[in-house]
């Protein structure tokens, strides 16, 4: 006859739950220390490093950015010229007309606006003032017209390409806006003075090298060119950029 096999009896009686109390129990989990005041120190300073590099760099990507709103904004600008000259007999607009309208309201319409109607393609978008309305106008300016191109036909003029029609330009803070127009003679053949290179302005006119010290040109073309202020003021250049050829 088989011996039945004895199982393993345990001494703790079923559904009792072992005292652990008197149990030692050992955690691996580290214990929470403070930092020290040298390490709190050596932290900041790190993080005040990375900022000091981080802060230039985004505002570089910021300014160009801005930057090339500016070029498009000056592009459409170029775009609705042609087109007004094409509706009238080839001429450019005066920068201001006989009926006393600045060259701004003219071209508006060929930009889907009305008249002196607040349209942000005439505002850069680095310039200070960008809607803040004055006297009869809806809106601040911050481009203005060659004054050696206001009015002209376009045949007139044998390298286009070589010819600034429109250009950023200084405001003014009594009128919270640029003028109409650029004076070559009797202003921009000399450089723009540091006073004037500014928003803040007190005689208009003058360009304005608000793009990391440049200005973005439109051409009569249509391109637009960004350049330095020191490229921009070579004599030879500057005066072929400005005089009709």
């Amino acid at each position: 006859m088989a011996t039945p096999v004895r199982g393993y009896q345990s001494n703790t009686p079923e559904n009792e739950i072992p005292d652990s109390s008197s149990a030692i129990v050992k955690s691996d989990a580290p214990q929470n220390k403070a930092f020290t005041l040298i390490e709190v120190i050596a932290v900041i300073t790190v993080v005040a490093v990375l900022v000091a590099f981080l802060i230039p760099s985004a505002k570089g990507v910021i300014d160009k950015s801005r930057t090339s709103v500016c070029a498009s904004n000056l592009r459409q600008i170029g775009a609705a010229l042609h087109q007004y000259a094409i509706d009238n007999n080839q001429n450019l607009p005066l920068f201001l007309d006989g009926e006393n309208q600045l060259w701004f309201a003219v071209v508006n319409p060929y930009l889907e606006g009305s008249g002196y109607e607040y349209n942000k393609i005439f505002t850069c978008p680095s310039a200070k003032w960008k809607n803040a309305p004055h006297g009869a106008h809806t809106m601040s300016y911050a481009y203005a017209l060659n004054e050696l191109v206001s009015g002209k036909k376009l045949s007139t003029f044998n390298f286009p390409s070589q010819i600034i029609s429109v250009a950023d330009s200084n405001q003014i803070t009594d009128w919270q806006s640029s003028g109409a127009r650029l004076l070559y003679y009797t202003q921009n053949s000399v450089p723009t003075p540091e006073n004037q290179d500014s928003d803040e302005a007190t005689q208009s006119d003058w360009v304005r090298y608000r793009h990391s010290k440049g200005a973005n040109f439109l051409f009569l073309d249509g391109h637009v060119e960004y350049l330095a202020k020191k490229t921009a003021l070579e004599h030879d250049r500057w005066s072929r950029y400005w005089e009709p050829q």
